[in-house]
Protein backbone atom coordinates (compact mmCIF):
# COMPACT_ATOMS: atom_id res chain seq x y z
CA UNK A 1 0.00 0.00 0.00
CA UNK A 2 3.02 2.62 0.93
CA UNK A 3 4.64 1.80 -2.78
CA UNK A 4 1.23 2.58 -4.24
CA UNK A 5 1.04 5.90 -2.07
CA UNK A 6 4.11 7.07 -3.40
CA UNK A 7 2.45 6.12 -7.07
CA UNK A 8 -0.27 7.99 -6.81
CA UNK A 9 1.45 11.05 -5.36
CA UNK A 10 3.70 11.37 -7.86
CA UNK A 11 0.97 10.80 -10.30
CA UNK A 12 -0.82 13.51 -9.16
CA UNK A 13 2.33 15.70 -8.61
CA UNK A 14 2.65 14.80 -12.94
CA UNK A 15 -0.90 16.25 -13.21
CA UNK A 16 -0.58 19.73 -10.87
CA UNK A 17 3.07 20.56 -13.31
CA UNK A 18 0.41 19.73 -16.18
CA UNK A 19 -2.22 21.53 -14.79
CA UNK A 20 0.26 24.89 -14.14
CA UNK A 21 1.85 24.88 -18.01
CA UNK A 22 -1.89 24.12 -19.47
CA UNK A 23 -5.01 24.72 -18.34
CA UNK A 24 -4.41 26.46 -14.94
CA UNK A 25 -7.11 28.69 -14.25
CA UNK A 26 -10.17 26.82 -12.24
CA UNK A 27 -13.03 24.97 -13.88
CA UNK A 28 -16.28 26.09 -13.18
CA UNK A 29 -19.10 24.72 -14.41
CA UNK A 30 -22.24 26.74 -13.57
CA UNK A 31 -20.43 29.76 -15.83
CA UNK A 32 -23.68 30.61 -17.69
CA UNK A 33 -25.25 31.81 -14.45
CA UNK A 34 -22.30 34.26 -13.28
CA UNK A 35 -19.70 35.24 -15.63
CA UNK A 36 -17.99 37.81 -13.92
CA UNK A 37 -14.75 35.45 -13.13
CA UNK A 38 -14.04 34.65 -16.91
CA UNK A 39 -14.94 38.14 -17.99
CA UNK A 40 -14.80 41.33 -16.08
CA UNK A 41 -17.16 42.96 -18.61
CA UNK A 42 -20.00 41.50 -17.07
CA UNK A 43 -20.31 43.41 -13.96
CA UNK A 44 -23.24 45.07 -13.71
CA UNK A 45 -24.87 43.84 -16.82
CA UNK A 46 -27.97 43.09 -15.01
CA UNK A 47 -30.64 46.10 -13.12
CA UNK A 48 -29.46 44.50 -9.42
CA UNK A 49 -26.25 43.91 -7.32
CA UNK A 50 -25.32 40.12 -7.27
CA UNK A 51 -23.21 38.32 -4.78
CA UNK A 52 -22.49 34.23 -5.61
CA UNK A 53 -20.57 31.76 -3.42
CA UNK A 54 -19.12 28.38 -5.35
CA UNK A 55 -17.73 25.44 -3.75
CA UNK A 56 -15.99 22.79 -6.18
CA UNK A 57 -14.83 19.41 -5.64
CA UNK A 58 -12.91 17.64 -8.48
CA UNK A 59 -12.42 14.24 -9.08
CA UNK A 60 -13.90 13.00 -5.76
CA UNK A 61 -11.50 10.36 -3.93
CA UNK A 62 -8.46 11.30 -5.60
CA UNK A 63 -5.83 12.83 -3.47
CA UNK A 64 -4.48 15.56 -4.27
CA UNK A 65 -7.42 16.85 -6.84
CA UNK A 66 -8.04 20.48 -7.03
CA UNK A 67 -10.89 22.15 -4.32
CA UNK A 68 -12.04 25.31 -5.81
CA UNK A 69 -14.09 28.00 -3.54
CA UNK A 70 -14.84 31.81 -5.37
CA UNK A 71 -16.78 34.48 -3.82
CA UNK A 72 -18.08 37.58 -5.82
CA UNK A 73 -20.35 40.58 -5.95
CA UNK A 74 -21.16 42.86 -8.69
CA UNK A 75 -23.50 45.30 -9.62
CA UNK A 76 -23.87 48.87 -11.77
CA UNK A 77 -24.03 52.12 -10.38
CA UNK A 78 -26.61 54.87 -10.15
CA UNK A 79 -25.89 55.96 -14.16
CA UNK A 80 -26.36 52.65 -15.23
CA UNK A 81 -23.58 52.78 -17.38
CA UNK A 82 -20.65 51.38 -15.45
CA UNK A 83 -20.57 48.37 -13.70
CA UNK A 84 -18.17 47.22 -10.20
CA UNK A 85 -17.21 43.67 -9.28
CA UNK A 86 -14.96 41.77 -7.11
CA UNK A 87 -13.73 38.11 -6.40
CA UNK A 88 -11.74 36.54 -4.17
CA UNK A 89 -10.72 33.10 -4.78
CA UNK A 90 -9.03 29.90 -2.99
CA UNK A 91 -7.98 27.56 -5.00
CA UNK A 92 -5.95 24.22 -4.14
CA UNK A 93 -4.36 21.61 -6.32
CA UNK A 94 -1.73 18.73 -4.69
CA UNK A 95 0.37 20.62 -2.83
CA UNK A 96 -0.04 23.79 -4.19
CA UNK A 97 -2.55 26.97 -3.29
CA UNK A 98 -3.32 29.63 -5.27
CA UNK A 99 -5.19 32.60 -3.30
CA UNK A 100 -6.19 35.70 -5.35
CA UNK A 101 -8.12 39.17 -5.40
CA UNK A 102 -9.18 40.85 -7.50
CA UNK A 103 -11.54 44.25 -8.64
CA UNK A 104 -13.55 44.71 -12.07
CA UNK A 105 -14.83 48.08 -13.92
CA UNK A 106 -16.80 48.20 -17.01
CA UNK A 107 -18.57 50.32 -18.75
CA UNK A 108 -21.48 50.00 -20.88
CA UNK A 109 -22.35 51.43 -24.04
CA UNK A 110 -26.19 51.62 -25.32
CA UNK A 111 -26.36 50.76 -29.05
CA UNK A 112 -29.74 51.06 -28.86
CA UNK A 113 -33.04 50.34 -27.17
CA UNK A 114 -31.97 46.37 -26.80
CA UNK A 115 -28.63 46.00 -28.02
CA UNK A 116 -25.80 47.20 -25.08
CA UNK A 117 -21.74 46.42 -25.83
CA UNK A 118 -19.66 46.49 -22.47
CA UNK A 119 -15.83 46.95 -21.85
CA UNK A 120 -14.10 45.97 -19.19
CA UNK A 121 -10.55 45.91 -17.34
CA UNK A 122 -10.05 43.34 -14.34
CA UNK A 123 -6.81 43.83 -12.19
CA UNK A 124 -5.73 41.97 -9.07
CA UNK A 125 -2.99 39.87 -7.49
CA UNK A 126 -2.83 36.26 -6.66
CA UNK A 127 -0.56 34.42 -4.52
CA UNK A 128 0.83 31.12 -4.88
CA UNK A 129 2.66 28.94 -2.78
CA UNK A 130 3.37 25.34 -2.77
CA UNK A 131 4.78 23.09 0.45
CA UNK A 132 7.49 20.86 -1.43
CA UNK A 133 7.73 18.47 1.64
CA UNK A 134 4.29 17.09 1.64
CA UNK A 135 5.53 15.69 -1.25
CA UNK A 136 6.14 11.80 -1.66
CA UNK A 137 9.49 11.56 -3.46
CA UNK A 138 11.73 8.97 -4.65
CA UNK A 139 14.95 10.38 -5.23
CA UNK A 140 15.25 12.03 -1.03
CA UNK A 141 18.49 14.29 -2.24
CA UNK A 142 16.95 15.99 -5.14
CA UNK A 143 17.16 19.46 -3.81
CA UNK A 144 14.49 20.77 -5.92
CA UNK A 145 12.65 18.90 -3.29
CA UNK A 146 14.69 20.10 -0.02
CA UNK A 147 13.59 23.78 0.18
CA UNK A 148 10.11 23.66 2.66
CA UNK A 149 8.28 26.17 0.31
CA UNK A 150 7.99 28.26 -3.44
CA UNK A 151 5.81 30.95 -2.92
CA UNK A 152 4.96 33.98 -5.56
CA UNK A 153 2.88 36.96 -5.51
CA UNK A 154 1.79 37.51 -9.34
CA UNK A 155 -0.34 40.79 -10.52
CA UNK A 156 -3.19 39.95 -12.64
CA UNK A 157 -4.81 42.89 -15.32
CA UNK A 158 -7.05 40.99 -18.01
CA UNK A 159 -9.53 43.19 -20.53
CA UNK A 160 -13.02 41.80 -21.18
CA UNK A 161 -15.90 42.75 -24.00
CA UNK A 162 -19.49 41.47 -23.41
CA UNK A 163 -22.21 42.07 -25.65
CA UNK A 164 -26.32 41.63 -24.72
CA UNK A 165 -29.49 41.92 -25.30
CA UNK A 166 -32.87 41.09 -23.60
CA UNK A 167 -32.45 37.22 -24.66
CA UNK A 168 -28.84 36.50 -25.78
CA UNK A 169 -25.00 37.25 -24.58
CA UNK A 170 -21.61 36.97 -26.18
CA UNK A 171 -18.04 37.67 -24.68
CA UNK A 172 -14.55 37.79 -24.81
CA UNK A 173 -12.01 38.08 -22.46
CA UNK A 174 -8.20 37.48 -21.32
CA UNK A 175 -9.07 37.39 -17.48
CA UNK A 176 -4.60 37.94 -17.39
CA UNK A 177 -3.38 39.64 -20.29
CA UNK A 178 0.34 40.03 -18.63
CA UNK A 179 2.75 37.88 -19.74
CA UNK A 180 6.01 36.54 -17.97
CA UNK A 181 7.75 34.80 -21.27
CA UNK A 182 10.83 37.55 -22.57
CA UNK A 183 9.94 38.82 -25.78
CA UNK A 184 6.09 38.70 -25.57
CA UNK A 185 3.51 41.40 -25.59
CA UNK A 186 2.94 42.89 -22.05
CA UNK A 187 5.95 41.25 -20.64
CA UNK A 188 6.73 41.62 -16.82
CA UNK A 189 9.74 40.14 -15.17
CA UNK A 190 9.12 37.69 -12.65
CA UNK A 191 12.06 35.42 -12.77
CA UNK A 192 10.94 34.32 -16.12
CA UNK A 193 8.23 31.62 -15.18
CA UNK A 194 6.42 30.38 -17.70
CA UNK A 195 4.21 28.80 -16.58
CA UNK A 196 1.82 31.58 -16.11
CA UNK A 197 0.16 32.12 -19.29
CA UNK A 198 -2.76 33.97 -21.09
CA UNK A 199 -6.12 32.48 -21.49
CA UNK A 200 -8.80 32.88 -23.72
CA UNK A 201 -12.69 32.53 -23.23
CA UNK A 202 -15.51 32.92 -25.03
CA UNK A 203 -19.29 32.54 -23.73
CA UNK A 204 -22.43 32.69 -25.86
CA UNK A 205 -26.05 32.03 -24.93
CA UNK A 206 -29.66 32.88 -26.41
CA UNK A 207 -32.96 32.22 -24.31
CA UNK A 208 -36.00 31.18 -26.22
CA UNK A 209 -39.14 31.70 -23.81
CA UNK A 210 -42.13 29.49 -25.30
CA UNK A 211 -44.45 30.32 -22.57
CA UNK A 212 -44.23 32.13 -19.02
CA UNK A 213 -43.58 28.70 -17.45
CA UNK A 214 -40.92 27.42 -19.57
CA UNK A 215 -38.28 28.30 -21.49
CA UNK A 216 -34.62 26.76 -23.12
CA UNK A 217 -31.06 28.55 -22.75
CA UNK A 218 -28.64 26.78 -25.24
CA UNK A 219 -25.03 28.13 -24.20
CA UNK A 220 -21.03 27.37 -24.85
CA UNK A 221 -17.81 28.40 -23.29
CA UNK A 222 -14.53 28.42 -24.93
CA UNK A 223 -11.45 28.02 -23.74
CA UNK A 224 -7.91 28.30 -25.40
CA UNK A 225 -4.77 28.24 -23.73
CA UNK A 226 -1.51 27.82 -25.95
CA UNK A 227 0.15 24.88 -25.07
CA UNK A 228 -3.39 22.71 -24.54
CA UNK A 229 -5.55 21.31 -26.71
CA UNK A 230 -8.98 24.00 -26.93
CA UNK A 231 -11.89 23.25 -25.01
CA UNK A 232 -15.78 23.70 -25.37
CA UNK A 233 -18.66 23.38 -22.79
CA UNK A 234 -21.71 22.99 -24.83
CA UNK A 235 -24.96 23.57 -21.92
CA UNK A 236 -28.76 23.28 -22.73
CA UNK A 237 -30.72 23.91 -19.68
CA UNK A 238 -34.32 24.39 -19.34
CA UNK A 239 -36.71 26.57 -16.88
CA UNK A 240 -40.04 25.38 -15.77
CA UNK A 241 -42.26 27.65 -13.34
CA UNK A 242 -39.76 30.51 -13.17
CA UNK A 243 -38.31 28.34 -10.42
CA UNK A 244 -36.41 24.71 -11.57
CA UNK A 245 -33.68 24.85 -13.98
CA UNK A 246 -32.33 21.79 -15.40
CA UNK A 247 -29.63 21.60 -17.27
CA UNK A 248 -26.90 19.49 -19.03
CA UNK A 249 -23.62 20.13 -20.18
CA UNK A 250 -20.43 18.26 -22.57
CA UNK A 251 -16.74 19.25 -22.19
CA UNK A 252 -14.84 18.10 -24.73
CA UNK A 253 -11.97 15.63 -24.05
CA UNK A 254 -13.26 15.84 -20.45
CA UNK A 255 -16.48 14.81 -19.12
CA UNK A 256 -20.73 14.99 -18.95
CA UNK A 257 -22.11 17.47 -16.67
CA UNK A 258 -25.94 17.63 -15.50
CA UNK A 259 -27.11 20.77 -13.16
CA UNK A 260 -30.19 22.33 -11.03
CA UNK A 261 -30.73 25.33 -10.01
CA UNK A 262 -33.72 26.55 -7.80
CA UNK A 263 -34.89 29.57 -7.04
CA UNK A 264 -36.23 29.76 -3.09
CA UNK A 265 -37.09 32.83 -4.23
CA UNK A 266 -36.87 35.34 -6.90
CA UNK A 267 -33.68 36.52 -5.91
CA UNK A 268 -31.86 33.53 -3.85
CA UNK A 269 -31.02 30.75 -6.36
CA UNK A 270 -29.39 27.46 -4.51
CA UNK A 271 -27.35 25.58 -7.50
CA UNK A 272 -25.71 22.02 -7.69
CA UNK A 273 -23.41 20.42 -10.67
CA UNK A 274 -22.28 16.84 -11.09
CA UNK A 275 -19.48 16.23 -13.50
CA UNK A 276 -18.99 12.40 -15.01
CA UNK A 277 -15.17 11.95 -16.54
CA UNK A 278 -15.47 9.73 -19.57
CA UNK A 279 -11.64 9.53 -19.95
CA UNK A 280 -9.33 7.34 -17.81
CA UNK A 281 -9.94 9.36 -15.04
CA UNK A 282 -13.34 7.70 -14.34
CA UNK A 283 -11.19 4.90 -12.82
CA UNK A 284 -9.55 6.61 -10.41
CA UNK A 285 -12.32 9.11 -9.03
CA UNK A 286 -16.16 9.63 -9.04
CA UNK A 287 -17.01 12.31 -10.33
CA UNK A 288 -16.83 16.23 -9.53
CA UNK A 289 -19.49 18.08 -7.85
CA UNK A 290 -19.82 22.32 -7.15
CA UNK A 291 -22.28 23.72 -5.26
CA UNK A 292 -23.92 27.51 -5.38
CA UNK A 293 -25.82 30.21 -4.21
CA UNK A 294 -26.85 33.59 -5.70
CA UNK A 295 -28.33 36.31 -4.26
CA UNK A 296 -29.61 39.43 -5.92
CA UNK A 297 -30.39 42.50 -4.02
CA UNK A 298 -32.41 45.29 -5.47
CA UNK A 299 -36.83 45.32 -6.15
CA UNK A 300 -36.05 44.03 -9.49
CA UNK A 301 -34.54 41.51 -8.43
CA UNK A 302 -37.58 40.95 -5.96
CA UNK A 303 -40.56 41.82 -8.59
CA UNK A 304 -38.82 40.83 -12.10
CA UNK A 305 -38.49 37.73 -13.68
CA UNK A 306 -35.14 34.98 -11.80
CA UNK A 307 -32.21 35.36 -13.74
CA UNK A 308 -32.16 32.64 -16.44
Amino acid sequence: MKTLHKILTVAITALTVHQATAQQDPLVSEYMFNQLFLNPAYAGAHPYTNGTLVCRDQWISFPGAPVTEIASVDGALKNKNIGIGGEVLNDHIGVSTRTAIYGDYSYHLKLDEKNTLAMGLKGGVEYYNANLRDLTVWDEGDHVFMNNAQSKFIPVIGPGLYFYGPNYYAGISIPNALSYKPGTFLYINLNNEPQFIRHYYFTGGYTYTFSDAFALKPSVLLKYVKGAPAQADFNLSAMFQNELIVGVSYRTGDSFLAMVEYYAMKNLRIGYAFDYSYTDMRFYAYGSHEISVSYNFGDEAKTGKPQF
